[in-house]
């Protein structure tokens, strides 16, 4: 019973302690909040652009092959714009650490004004592409999909809303024009090779299922040059964004105001404790 009612005195008087200290408290509060709401006006203001796309199916993938000897072919047969592969596709992670590369930065690097916008005074002029992918292009842009829906959402911060928005769109527009390319060179390969297997090819039923390849082969080449969005379809397509991202003031203030509130809280606290001092501020 003494020791509850020993307890119950001294929180009584860490509360009355605290009580005597709250000019010291509020005095902390205040100025650890305009601190903290200055810092924020010293960081760089930024504004970000997002996009909301969908891998595209590829309507081809979805023709039945017909009796074809698949073994003499290997793996070429499926660049005919066949899928003999069941399961679901990898293409959203391939697509996005595609975007998340170095490879492809540089490749962005190459367009003209895009390295010097995308600096923009943070690094020197002549930086490597190494290093603009490590300090910024790795940190202000975000790719990631939704397990659920299979929806991939980019978004990408800059200084400028304007170049946020063309920088994203820029992203979106090679991203499908790289795939394109590496999909019209693997067509091209495997129609040379289906070509000169027609030529050798003796069995009647083998020259047919050549016949149907090189078909299907030119169909997805066709499909390939006249679709714009070929391997990423906008949802939500980038914007110039009106308000900033960060930095976000007000929570520079609330975090400001409680780092004054325990470091004010712990002064009276620790002179009343450890050092014996009663405090009156």
């Amino acid at each position: 019973m003494n020791n509850e009612k020993s307890e119950y005195i001294d929180l009584v008087s860490q509360v009355k302690n605290l009580w005597k200290s709250k000019n010291l408290i509020l005095l902390l509060m205040l100025s650890f909040s305009a601190l903290s709401l200055s810092i924020s006006y010293f960081m760089p203001t930024k504004f970000m652009s997002y996009s909301v796309l969908n891998i595209v199916e590829d309507e081809a993938s979805d023709n039945a092959v017909p009796s074809i000897d698949i073994p003499s072919f290997g793996g070429i047969v499926e660049s005919a714009g066949l899928n003999l592969k069941t399961g679901t596709s990898n293409l959203e992670n391939i697509v996005i650490e595609t975007i998340k590369s170095k490879s492809f930065l540089k490749h962005l690097l190459s367009f003209e004004g895009i390295s010097e916008k995308l600096i923009d005074n943070s690094l020197d002029s002549d930086s490597s592409y190494i290093e603009i992918h490590e300090k910024i292009y790795s940190k202000d842009l975000s790719a990631s999909i939704n397990k659920n829906t299979g929806l991939i959402y980019l978004s990408f911060k800059h200084r400028s809303p304007e170049f946020s928005k063309d920088f994203l769109q820029l992203i979106i527009t090679q991203i499908n024009n790289v795939f394109r390319e590496d999909k019209l060179s693997e067509l091209e390969r495997a129609r040379e090779y289906f070509e000169s297997e027609y030529e050798i090819a003796r069995n009647a039923s083998i020259k047919t299922s050549i016949s149907y390849l090189l078909e299907k082969n030119l169909n997805s080449e066709m499909l390939a040059n006249v679709r714009e969005e070929y391997v990423l379809e906008s949802i939500e397509d980038p914007f110039i964004p009106e308000e900033r991202h960060s930095p976000n003031r007000v929570i520079f203030l609330i975090v400001g105001a409680i780092l004054g509130l325990i470091f004010g809280a712990l002064i009276p606290i620790i002179r009343f404790n450890f050092l014996n001092q009663d405090t009156n501020y």
